[in-house]
């Protein structure tokens, strides 16, 4: 029977990419190189885009990428990083489509196509249950397929305590660069006016300071990035202090995470240090668990120089944990 579209309106064009050649992240034979570039099969694509309903009645921006008609082999459900939105994982969902998984992800409040004020959010608990309504939409979709998390940067942050706190039904959690040691955008100035705003005038922004030059290598996304008008540099007083609360939390409960996880991250990210992703490996107790860092990597695997290959590690690790 056909798969109901999840379509409201007419889905937003692809933003435009250009595959580069990759510098690998590890040692691949010529074969094995050519095979990571070419789909394993010809699955026809089907994109949608649309809205779900939040717990507080806002209207999320949703995008899914799948083979057709076909049964996905398994989900990969994407949490985007801050200030930015899910077209920019356009190049990479193509990339699972083609080997018939399906990618599904949403714009997070306050960012892309979706409302809010830029860079705010009153509690980090939204995060969690915009994440929860969204893997509800997920499930629907892809009855019985095997839903793994995948979080970028500040997605990364939000998919992990998630995991920790609500793991019901995911098969593993994937996390990108996670902010544990957020070196580019760290200020001791911003961090003591954020605690005082946070309470007189919490939606107060101002510019992160971000250096956009340390996202990616690939000139063309760079490009694409810097003169995109759904990206943003701003961060409320209270996401700020939210966040600051949600990184420790997160690192003190890590022992407590029982999913399988996949820890990525650039070995030359100037944004977040790679060393606050091994603070937090070390901390897990769960003994399925891996940690790639890709030698010479910038903030975005999803879309630095490397992505091909970042991309391929995570196809085979959620193989290696579909239980199907």
């Amino acid at each position: 029977m056909p798969r109901p579209p999840i379509t409201v309106g007419p889905s937003p064009p692809d933003f435009a990419h250009v595959t580069r050649p990759v510098v690998p992240a590890r040692s691949f034979a010529p074969a094995e190189r050519s095979a990571l570039t070419l789909p394993l099969r010809a699955y026809p694509s089907r994109q949608d885009a649309g809205t779900f309903p939040t717990a507080d009645g806002l209207e999320l921006h949703l995008r899914s990428w799948r083979p057709g008609e076909e049964h996905a082999r398994a989900v990969l459900a994407v949490v985007h990083g801050h200030g930015e939105h899910i077209e920019r994982y356009a190049k990479f969902a193509r990339f699972f489509v083609q080997r018939g998984f399906a990618v599904y992800g949403f714009d997070l409040r306050g960012n892309g196509r979706s409302p809010g004020k830029r860079g705010h959010v009153d509690r980090w608990r939204q995060y969690h249950d915009d994440v929860e309504a969204f893997l509800e939409v997920v499930r629907g979709q892809e009855r019985g397929a095997p839903v793994f998390l995948f979080g970028h940067s500040l997605g990364a942050l939000v998919v992990l305590e998630f995991a920790i706190t609500r793991p019901s039904g995911l098969a593993g959690v994937i996390a990108s660069a996670p902010p544990f040691l957020p070196t580019g955008v760290e200020s001791p100035r911003l961090e003591a006016l954020a605690r005082i705003l946070t309470v007189v005038w919490p939606s107060f922004s101002v510019d992160l300071g971000l250096e956009t030059a340390a996202l990616t290598r690939d000139p063309i996304d760079l490009e694409t990035r810097v003169n995109d008008p759904l990206s943003h540099r701003r961060i409320s007083a209270r996401l700020a202090t939210e966040a600051r609360r949600a990184i420790l939390r997160t690192m003190d409960n890590a022992e407590r995470l029982a999913l399988p996880l996949l820890l990525m991250h650039g070995g030359a990210d100037r944004v977040n240090d790679p060393q606050g992703s091994q603070a937090f490996f070390d901390r897990v107790a769960f003994p399925d668990k891996e940690l790639l860092i890709l030698p010479g990597g910038y903030h975005e695997p999803h879309t630095d120089i490397q992505h091909v290959e970042a991309a391929a590690a995570i196809k085979s690790w959620m193989k290696r944990h579909m239980k199907r």
